[in-house]
């Protein structure tokens, strides 16, 4: 009777971090949409269902891959979905539902005896259309343990959908990511790393540290390096370091092309080093 009571009780613990998502939205009792005018790029305001639907789809997700579940990758990803690796190389993507279903059929879902995925949510954030999902992983095989951090950027029409899937693989820590040997130019989506603070003014950024506490910079100087920065369309994912003489935060930005340019939709962020 334990794994049952252990489901009831993981359902119950969804379901009151549904809600609790659900109360933190500014106004989640008016309708879906916001009024059009010719000056603003308007979108449509995230509902509690629409939270509800991205909690309960990446809590299935550990699910479809111990089930080798092929037939519900459709649910997730679509043909335009991207699945990546970091350190990221272009060439190495993985582009379209059937290329990312094949991976897995031919991958882990390939591995000999049981298999099981459990997952860490480090954030699940959702704002205006663009949902933002960074979790620790393990998958158990006979074959062995295997660990990781993946970084998930969605978009929902009429449901979420993986736009970009960046997986790192032997990454057990945030701060991993600021180890790469194998930093990229700041030219992606326009240069947008350079006046990055400026394109996260209008987001929903979150502190990864403390989701309590709001994220404050510096008023120095700041240094952006970009680590990673994968478009898709008109959305993308960047990761980003963010320096200065006593500080370097690490950053995860959901970006949105706009008639004003590439902006940030959502920023989520956690403090690497500080010497106060």
């Amino acid at each position: 009777m334990t794994e049952p009571v252990t489901s009831l009780k993981k359902q119950f613990a969804n379901l009151v971090a549904g809600i609790v998502l659900c109360l933190s939205i500014p106004g989640i009792s008016q309708a879906n949409t916001v009024p059009h005018t010719h000056h603003s790029h308007q979108h449509p305001v995230i509902t509690c269902n629409q939270l509800m639907e991205l909690l309960f789809l990446d809590d299935l997700w550990p699910r479809i891959v111990a089930e080798r579940d092929l037939e519900s990758m459709g649910d997730f990803y679509d043909e335009h979905s991207i699945l990546a690796e970091f350190p990221y190389d272009e060439s190495k993507n993985l582009v379209g539902i059937e290329t990312i279903a094949a991976m897995f059929d031919n991958g882990p879902f390939s591995l000999p005896g049981e298999l099981s995925l459990s997952t860490l949510p480090l954030a699940r954030v959702a704002y205006q259309d663009t949902g933002l999902i960074i979790k620790q992983w393990t998958m158990v095989n006979t074959a062995g343990s295997f660990q990781g951090i993946a970084v998930k950027l969605l978009n929902y029409t009429d449901h979420w959908n993986r736009l970009i899937d960046l997986e790192a693989g032997g990454l057990v820590d945030l701060a991993d990511f600021a180890n790469t040997d194998q930093p990229m130019d700041n030219t992606a989506f326009d240069h947008l790393a350079d006046h990055l603070l400026s394109a996260v003014e209008s987001a929903k950024v979150i502190n990864l540290d403390n989701q309590d506490e709001a994220v404050t910079y510096p008023d120095s100087e700041l240094t952006v390096t970009t680590l990673a920065a994968i478009p898709n369309q008109n959305h993308g994912l960047l990761i980003a370091k963010v320096s200065d003489a006593d500080h370097e935060y690490l950053t995860f930005n959901a970006v949105e092309k706009t008639e004003n340019g590439w902006q940030v939709v959502i920023q989520a962020r956690t403090t690497l080093t500080t010497d106060e």
